[in-house]
């Protein structure tokens, strides 16, 4: 399977919504479902503004035949005040100020389930494989491309958070080289149907 890589650009936001949703539907619903809004509503809001933790601005596309079948977001330390920022100014002027409030206190919920990045080491998150292409390699293609682009930058580790309710990802992941770190427990509302997180960590090496 012949696959391209690009950044993301705000043309690719209905294309990629679905993908990047598909990547924790749990945790979105939790933190951009409203009485009004949707949590793809904010995704597709958030993308197509380019910054923030959904922005198309940190998105790396997979392209087969001019066709997207993926994307993934990649980001490292440096640049988490940035994009928390960029979020709060997208959540406040899409929700409105009342709104927003309650989608903020969600959203810092979730910083139990998402690690920061370590030092010197790049975040994977927002990785989606379109239905049709999956068990493909698409995957694992974005990730050694972006594991690539780290190294060259004097990277030392790629790091993510799995959702303990999916197997097949951390199955993925262990087979590139991940290692778990840790695992933690959703500690947001008690009726929240948000699974919790093993955060795992692949060395590289120049």
């Amino acid at each position: 399977m012949e696959l391209s890589f690009r950044k993301a650009t705000a043309k690719d936001t209905l294309a990629c919504v679905d993908l990047v949703y598909s990547a924790g539907p749990e945790i979105f619903e939790y933190m951009f479902s409203s009485h009004t809004k949707t949590a793809k509503d904010y995704i597709a809001y958030e993308f197509e503004q380019g910054g923030g933790f959904m922005g198309h601005r940190i998105h790396t596309i997979v392209e087969h035949q001019s066709t997207i079948v993926g994307v993934g977001a990649f980001y490292d330390r440096k640049e988490l005040f940035k994009l928390y920022v960029e979020t709060l100014k997208n959540i406040t002027k899409f929700y409105g100020l009342f709104a927003s409030f309650e989608v903020l206190r969600n959203s810092l919920h979730s910083s139990s389930v998402v690690e920061k990045p370590p030092p010197n080491a790049i975040y994977i998150c927002n990785l989606g494989v379109s239905a049709k292409s999956r068990g493909l390699g698409v995957g694992s293609a974005l990730i050694k491309h972006e594991t690539e682009k780290a190294q060259k930058k004097g990277y030392k580790e790629i790091s993510l958070d799995v959702a303990t309710n999916n197997p097949k990802a951390e199955s993925l992941y262990l087979r590139l080289g991940f290692k778990l770190v840790k695992e933690k427990a959703f500690r947001g509302k008690k009726d929240a149907k948000v699974p919790g997180s093993k955060f795992l960590v692949l060395p590289i090496s120049l």
